[in-house]
């Protein structure tokens, strides 16, 4: 079923089902062959853990903290090795469309100095190592998320987490229109991707109309 809550199974165990998937599946990333590309999936995988957590905020009590604040570390642990992979990555993604010419011939030589200051920034052996001790602390968290409870029934477990998110969205929203900052609009962005993510862990309670929510809040995040 994947990052989707199952409306005929209980909201608890779905939940818990959930976390533990993405908790596996980035510890399995950490032994990718690629080994920025694990980095990149263990990232975006602890982000979506994070946002499910979000949505059972108010059912969880003091493991909601805790838990959130281990995936923030583990994410933050291998940061600065996505950051560097990123923007290679950008550049690159530049050059196909630039004429030949002074700005081709300034993206090419960009291009190749980011990738050298990204190898340099830590070598293949600290980069699996990273990627090691990212795996270890996964796991201890995916047994951790195994074994979580949440207070309240049904519905109720999540109502508060989703209402809390879209307002913390809109709140973000008002934010950045007023003062249109890089930090806003990246603080803006990272509500949106939240909400984006509780929309898609709920689309089978209402297929259609939650799919095209997702692809908006996709397009938004984007801008």
């Amino acid at each position: 079923m994947g990052y989707q809550l199952r409306p005929s199974r209980p909201l608890a165990d779905e939940l818990r089902r959930v976390l533990v998937e993405q908790a596996t599946g980035a510890a399995r990333a950490c032994q990718s062959s690629d080994a920025h590309e694990g980095v990149h999936e263990v990232r975006r995988r602890c982000k979506k853990i994070r946002a499910a957590l979000r949505l059972g905020r108010p059912a969880l009590g003091a493991a909601f903290a805790r838990e959130n604040q281990a995936f923030r570390e583990i994410g933050r642990s291998i940061s600065q090795l996505r950051d560097a992979q990123a923007v290679v990555e950008a550049v690159t993604a530049l050059r196909p469309i630039a004429q030949p010419g002074p700005v081709a011939d300034a993206l090419a030589e960009a291009d190749q100095k980011l990738s050298s200051r990204r190898d340099s920034a830590a070598s293949p052996d600290e980069l699996r190592e990273s990627l090691g001790q990212a795996a270890v602390r996964l796991n201890e968290a995916g047994e951790r998320l195994a074994r979580l409870t949440f207070k309240g029934r049904g519905f109720h477990q999540i109502a508060g987490g989703l209402q809390r998110t879209y307002r913390d969205c809109r709140h973000r929203m008002r934010g950045a229109r007023a003062e249109p900052t890089v930090e806003a609009m990246h603080e803006w962005r990272k509500r949106v991707k939240d909400h984006r993510y509780h929309v898609r862990l709920l689309r089978p309670i209402l297929p259609g109309p939650m799919e095209a929510r997702t692809t908006e809040l996709h397009r938004l995040s984007d801008l």
